[in-house]
């Protein structure tokens, strides 16, 4: 039997030294440990994994909009209910990690609290919690730049990059080479984030953030590595369906031909957008590239999964220091 576990973690962005971050690769690429660290005093990052909490988390990579996620916790401490909702407008950070005590109890969520309410039904306290990722920096960053004719797109796009504020060093990030450049004089201004789009259209390439991480990835291409097998012995649920996304974008069914196809499986936190999963089945028996993720569960209810929609590319992407094609 699957014993179900997690661990909800939430606090203030904390002053700390480099101690106290884990290297993703870099400086852009570190970040705060928060499972191992809990600052003292007002700037408190704090942690459950006993209340009964539901979850329903929406990932895209096809999307430029912020990933995100409605988690509700019932009977949260008068303190702590106080704290989130007191504090719903400084960006907390937020991490819930779930899955089942036999194996890794994994990540499925990371990124910035939006909004809390807080209320009663009957005898139960519900403090309901939005969460977004990497949302303040997709809204709210803006950058002013002109690049010279003949600069490498390459160039632009780690720059809009860095001007977004978040970490591209764990990332998937496919490059372009020292031919694409510019053909005449560029200018960059407004968000990074739709110029980030802009330049995906053109060159047939999605950009979306996963986690607080930055993606930018063909969308005719998949990544090499598998992070999942997925059949009936390894948690498989029901039969996949072959769908027909309505206003297929370019990442769907409008790429190759290839209807999408959606599966339902044990939670596993594993499965992201632009990632490769193996699926077989009865009818499949196929790798995919993952176009859309979402986990739904309740810890004390039945409810405990992960849906994912993945499509069929032509191509297959290795890993250096760089993406290329094969």
């Amino acid at each position: 039997m699957l014993i179900r576990s997690y661990t909800l973690t939430f606090g203030e962005a904390i002053s700390v030294t480099t101690d106290d971050f884990t290297d993703y690769g870099g400086f852009n690429g570190w970040r705060l440990d928060l499972d191992n660290y809990v600052a003292p005093g007002i700037n408190a990052a704090y942690q459950i994994d006993e209340h009964n909490i539901s979850f329903s988390i929406s990932k895209s990579g096809e999307s430029t909009s912020p990933n995100n996620a409605t988690i509700t916790i019932n009977n949260l401490s008068e303190n702590l209910a106080n704290y989130l909702y007191q504090n719903q407008n400084k960006s907390l950070t937020l991490i819930l990690k779930a899955g089942y005590e036999d194996t890794v109890v994994k990540e499925i969520f990371r990124g910035t609290i939006s909004g809390v309410t807080d209320t009663r039904r009957g005898n139960d306290r519900i403090t309901r919690l939005s969460v977004s990722d990497g949302g303040f920096n997709m809204k709210e960053t803006t950058t002013s730049r002109v690049y010279a004719r003949g600069t490498r797109i390459d160039t632009i796009i780690t720059d809009l990059m860095t001007d977004l504020g978040l970490s591209k060093d764990a990332g998937a990030i496919a490059t372009f080479g020292s031919s694409v450049v510019t053909e005449s004089t560029y200018s960059v201004y407004g968000t990074p984030t739709s110029e980030l789009k802009r330049l995906g259209d053109r060159y047939k390439t999605a950009f979306s953030v996963q986690d607080q991480l930055i993606n930018f990835v063909p969308v005719d291409a998949r990544v090499a590595e598998q992070v999942a097998y997925v059949s009936e012995d390894t948690g498989l649920i029901n039969s996949p369906q072959a769908i027909n996304t309505s206003g297929a974008s370019q990442q769907g069914d409008s790429v190759n031909n290839n209807p999408s196809i959606q599966f339902e499986t044990l939670l596993n936190g594993d499965l992201l957008p632009n990632k490769t999963v193996y699926l077989k089945s009865n009818n499949y028996d196929l790798a995919l590239k993952i176009t859309k993720v979402t986990h739904t569960g309740e810890y004390e209810g039945t409810n405990w999964k992960t849906t994912v929609i993945g499509t069929e590319v032509p191509y297959v992407l290795s890993y250096s220091e760089d993406f290329v094609r094969n």
